[in-house]
């Protein structure tokens, strides 16, 4: 084994931790969207991939099972749902923060969302 592959090995066993340790501590959130808050909640299973961003550099991706959103505003408020999207960009900005990624499709987001109709 080379050194260089030893030494990219050891990096990669990092980043999967820092990733799991990313994920732990933002599984839980809030989202403010239109002036009213939503609550997300990851799933418990997620797995970890390690993907080259820039120039020799690597990021831990994340992919949940699920994403659970919840309205947690005013009941009578015009705005009780969040498109999926909406929430995949969000925490998506959030956990690139803390130099990490994560992939949040469309169709693992649920509860009160609004997801786009392309008909």
């Amino acid at each position: 084994m080379k050194l260089l592959d030893i030494i990219l090995e050891d990096n990669e066993e990092r980043l999967k931790k820092k990733g799991e340790m990313v994920y732990k501590f933002l599984k839980r959130g809030t989202i403010v969207y239109k002036k009213t808050k939503f609550t997300y909640v990851l799933s418990d299973t997620f797995h970890t991939k390690i993907k080259e961003s820039l120039l020799f550099s690597y990021i831990p991706v994340l992919y949940p099972t699920e994403v659970t959103v919840t309205h947690i505003g005013d009941p009578s408020s015009k705005v009780n749902k969040i498109p999926a999207d909406i929430v995949s960009d969000v925490i998506s900005q959030i956990f690139f923060k803390q130099q990490a990624a994560i992939s949040v499709p469309d169709d693992i987001v649920n509860g009160d969302v609004k997801v786009k109709n392309w008909g």
